[in-house]
C-alpha cells in the first residue's frame, strides 16, 4: 500500500510550485517524509545524466537508473502513460504523503490552485477537496486556503489523509 496522494491542481502559471515550494518545507519541519510527482509535458526532457541512459535504452535495457551526486534518476519506457497510482507503486511505502503537481485527470483528491487573471475555476475536476487562491474563488470549494496559508494546509493534510493512514500495514511479496 502506497503513501496517502493529494495532487495539486490549476493552470499554467497558477502558483503550484511557488505554493509547494513553500509547503515542502512546513510540512517536513513537522518530521514528515514527503515525496512528489510532477507532471510535465510530453517534450520535457530531464536530460545531462541522461545522455547515457537515452544509449542504454537504444541498446535494449527495459529500464535505467542514473545516479550522480546522491540522486537517482529512473527511466523506464512505457507502453501508455502512467496513472499516479502506478507512480506511486514506485515509490512504495517509506512515505507520509506523496504530494503531485498535476494529474488533473486522476482519481486522487486535488487542491485546485487558483489565480484571478490566469483563468477560470477548472470545470468538471473531479475530487476537488480544497482551493488555494490569493483571490476570492468564484466557483464552489468545499474548503478553501490562501496562498500564504501553508500551516493550514499542512494541518489540514495531515490531519484527513496522513494520519488517517498511520496504522497502514505493506506487505512485500518478492
Amino acid at each position: 500500500m502506497t503513501a496517502p496522494i493529494v495532487a495539486f491542481v490549476g493552470h499554467s502559471e497558477s502558483g503550484k510550485t511557488g505554493y509547494l515550494e513553500r509547503l515542502l518545507p512546513e510540512l517536513s519541519r513537522r518530521g514528515l517524509r514527503v515525496a512528489t510527482v510532477k507532471h510535465v509535458p510530453q517534450h520535457y526532457h530531464t536530460d545531462n545524466p541522461q545522455k547515457d541512459t537515452e544509449r542504454h535504452l537504444a541498446a535494449g535495457a527495459c529500464a535505467t537508473v542514473a545516479c550522480a551526486g546522491g540522486t537517482i534518476v529512473l527511466t523506464k519506457p512505457v507502453n501508455t502513460e502512467a496513472s499516479l497510482e502506478d507512480i506511486a507503486l514506485f515509490l512504495g511505502d517509506e512515505y507520509d504523503l506523496i504530494v503531485a503537481e498535476g494529474f488533473k485527470q486522476s482519481g486522487v483528491p486535488k487542491v485546485e490552485v487558483w489565480r484571478q487573471g490566469i483563468g477560470t475555476p477548472l470545470e468538471g475536476l473531479k475530487s476537488r477537496v480544497a482551493v488555494v487562491t490569493s483571490d476570492e474563488y468564484p466557483g464552489i470549494a468545499p474548503r478553501t486556503f490562501t496562498i500564504e496559508d501553508v500551516v493550514g494546509m499542512a494541518d489540514f493534510l495531515e490531519k484527513g489523509y496522513i494520519q488517517p493512514q498511520q496504522q497502514r500495514v505493506s506487505l512485500l511479496v518478492n
